[in-house]
């Protein structure tokens, strides 16, 4: 994996007309939310310029000679994290279905848009793994369609779930910074970790959260998805399942119980193959 990372190139769509800079910071942001300026600005505030994508990207993923490659350890945290990725994805497309969605339009339009960059992300995962994830993390999937559907009738109580299913996300990005050996990998991880923070902010300003809420002092590892708890399909056609109760796992990093990132020579004292990479995390997807 020695190979340049991807570059995630400038997100150009936005959720509502506003001449406000891509490249805004997260504290202008806030002050201009708590400040009362209009949610909508959530949407075209997101990302800071260079670094998520829209949508998933055409190019990249496996050669046919590469499909039964071994992934190394890194390449199975990435590849998890592109997996929670695309259930992610699907998650905020259940949510703006207009069969069932109790969002309003400008609402749904903004969630539209966070579901393009859970795909993105996505796509600029599987660009460093010699074998694409096509599949979403059917362990998860299933949790945020049974959460989803549980909120179907209250428009706070739905970009609550998102919220949760953000600040999870976020957290599972953290601990694998801390596990991650190669530095393209974690490159990658560490241009989309701020931006996953943004999406809490977002959610919870729609949903009128508290400003103190939205502004934590620093990022944990409380809530990160573990490999142990949230294994990646990799058979074709099992992505979207979604019966079934989804299995919850304690907080903390790579074979720790502290809620912060460990050293990957620690991993294995705690669930999971010992050494291996599927103690990274540990939450679920029910809260951060």
């Amino acid at each position: 994996m020695g190979t340049s990372p991807p570059r995630l190139p400038d997100q150009t769509d936005t959720a509502a007309d506003v001449d406000e800079p891509a490249g805004t910071s997260r504290r202008r942001f806030l002050t201009r939310a708590a400040a009362g300026g209009a949610v909508l600005v959530a949407g075209s505030q997101l990302v800071p310029g260079g670094l998520l994508p829209a949508a998933a990207q055409d190019e990249g993923g496996a050669d046919d000679e590469d499909q039964d490659a071994e992934l190394s350890s890194d390449e199975e945290l990435v590849a998890h994290l592109a997996s929670l990725c695309l259930a992610a994805a699907r998650a905020f497309g259940l949510a703006v279905d207009p069969e069932t969605s109790p969002l309003s339009e400008p609402v749904a339009e903004v969630v539209r848009q966070l579901g393009a960059f859970h795909t993105g992300q996505a796509a600029a995962l599987n660009e460093l793994l010699p074998v694409a994830v096509e599949n979403t993390n059917s362990t998860l999937d299933q949790e945020l369609s049974r959460q989803v559907a549980g909120a179907s009738t209250d428009q706070d109580a739905l970009l609550g779930v998102l919220r949760d299913l953000e600040e999870d996300l976020a957290a599972t990005q953290y601990v694998m910074l801390g596990a991650i050996d190669d530095q393209n990998d974690a490159r990658t991880i560490a241009q989309i970790l701020p931006v996953t923070g943004q999406e809490v902010v977002v959610l919870g300003t729609l949903a009128g959260a508290p400003f103190g809420e939205l502004v934590p002092a620093e990022q944990t590892a409380e809530g990160s998805l573990s490999l142990a708890a949230y294994p990646t399909d990799t058979e074709p056609g099992t992505g979207n399942e979604v019966s079934g109760e989804g299995p919850r796992s304690n907080e903390g990093g790579v074979g720790a119980e502290t809620g912060e990132p460990a050293d990957v020579e620690d991993s294995g004292t705690d669930g999971g193959d010992e050494g291996g990479a599927s103690d990274v995390g540990g939450g679920s997807a029910t809260g951060g």
